[in-house]
Parts: C-alpha cells; sequence; structure tokens
C-alpha cells in the first residue's frame, strides 16, 4: 500500500492531485474489471509468487508491493505465503509452499542475464510434483515492473499480464 500513498504525496507536491485520482482511478476500474471477470474465484483463486536471484529464490509475502496489486485484482495468496512479512527465503524443501493455481516467478539476472537460482529449484522433483506445474500455470514476468518498479505504471503492466493469464 506504500506506493499508493507514495504515489498521492507526490503528486500533491508538485500540485497534480487531480490528474493522480484520475489515474488512481482509472487503475481502480481496471482491478474491478479483472474481479468481474474472474465472477466466484475473486478472491479465491491463489497467485503464488516467487523471485530468483542470483544466489537464492525469495518467496514473496504481504509486505510486498506485487501483493497488493495482486490482492487488488482479486486475487487470493497461498495460505504459506500470506503473511505479513516481506519475504521467506525458498530452499528445495520450501518448494511445496509455491503451490498455488498459479505461479508467477521473475528472475533478477546480472550484466551476464544468467538463468537465477530458480532453475535449479525447477530441476527437482518436487516442482515437478507441484499441481501449478502439472496444470501449466506458471509463468515467468518481467523483474522490471513486477519486483522493481513499485509504482502506478509498474502496477498497470502487473494488470497487464494479469490479464493474459487468468481465466477468461
Amino acid at each position: 500500500m506504500a506506493w499508493k500513498v507514495n504515489f498521492k504525496v507526490h503528486a500533491e507536491a508538485v500540485g497534480k492531485q487531480a490528474e493522480a485520482a484520475k489515474i488512481m482511478a482509472d487503475y481502480d476500474k481496471r482491478t474491478a474489471e479483472i474481479k468481474q471477470k474472474l465472477g466466484d474465484k475473486s478472491g479465491k483463486m491463489t497467485i503464488s509468487i516467487a523471485r530468483g536471484l542470483s544466489d537464492h529464490v525469495r518467496i514473496y509475502m504481504q509486505d510486498t508491493f506485487v501483493h497488493t496489486v495482486v490482492t487488488d485484482a482479486g486475487l487470493a495468496r497461498p495460505a504459506a505465503q500470506n503473511k505479513p512479512v516481506f519475504m521467506e527465503q525458498a530452499t528445495e524443501e520450501r518448494i511445496p509452499d509455491l503451490e498455488g493455481d498459479i505461479l508467477v516467478y521473475t528472475q533478477f539476472r546480472g550484466a551476464d542475464k544468467k538463468d537465477t537460482m530458480i532453475v535449479n529449484l525447477m530441476k527437482s522433483p518436487l516442482w515437478q510434483n507441484l499441481n501449478v506445474v502439472k496444470a501449466g500455470k506458471v509463468y515467468e514476468m518481467s523483474d522490471d515492473h513486477w519486483m522493481l518498479g513499485i509504482g502506478i505504471t509498474a502496477a498497470n503492466r502487473v494488470l497487464d499480464d494479469l490479464v493474459k493469464i487468468l481465466p477468461q
């Protein structure tokens, strides 16, 4: 939620409150449309979120930008990820905590553009046994707007991605 407060504060600082209010109203309209498309799955369909880095994998929890966007759009978080913290580290033993109706992951690649540690987790039999993997509902998304953007532009790009992957 901090990104919304920051957006409002920045708009006030530059005298653009009306413009910011319209931008946020448009965002709210988009999230309402996604919830409507989800129908009875709104608030029930779970989305798991992970991020691969060069030396570990993070499971993202409630205290994140992306959590606010996906929950605004009517998605729930799996019980293992529905905690009031930023993230927890994913080891091979924690792979079952990545289960959800949908699993989204990003990779924060260095200048060498090499794959991250999440690729190692994907090789595990535990990964292959996840129902979300068997259902083909695992999606790699842009780290830039899912993890680094933290603003209205990134939020709208996350919504664009959700519209592409959610059931119609």
